[in-house]
């Protein structure tokens, strides 16, 4: 009985935390989608905006480095992608399944396309001397 109970607290906490992500990011899809295949869409473009801006970022940088400096800068974005990916199942299994996932999905991706990108430009700032910048 006591197991039952937590296995049943567990899944409540897991849907309320979903929940909460779900509201949470759900600012940020603009208010006049009205149904949630206009939300997922939105969403997704927000995410590929956010995805073009780090390309730019990572274009840029890519230019700057040598070449030792850009395969380790190419295989930092391939762990990058494989991390923002699983980071973002794991953020989002609480909806798994339902019509707002795709929504979800993208609005999570958005945010930690973003903070690489943020990184990134933080890089292409780095002053000269800097013993952190990469160049």
């Amino acid at each position: 009985m006591i197991l039952r109970l937590r296995i049943i607290c567990r899944h409540q906490l897991m849907w309320a935390s979903g929940l909460a992500f779900v509201l949470a990011l759900g600012a940020a899809t603009p208010a006049f989608a009205q149904s949630q295949a206009e939300m997922n869409m939105s969403a997704r473009s927000a995410y590929r905006a956010a995805e073009a801006e780090m390309s730019a970022r990572l274009d840029t940088l890519r230019n700057r480095l040598g070449p030792e400096s850009k395969s380790q800068l190419e295989t930092a974005q391939r762990d990058w992608v494989k991390f923002s990916r699983s980071e973002c199942g794991f953020r989002t299994n609480g909806v798994r399944g339902g019509s707002a996932y795709p929504m979800v999905v993208s609005l999570c991706m958005e945010e930690v396309t973003r903070e690489r990108s943020a990184q990134l430009q933080r890089l292409l700032a780095c002053e000269e001397g800097d013993m952190t910048c990469p160049f």
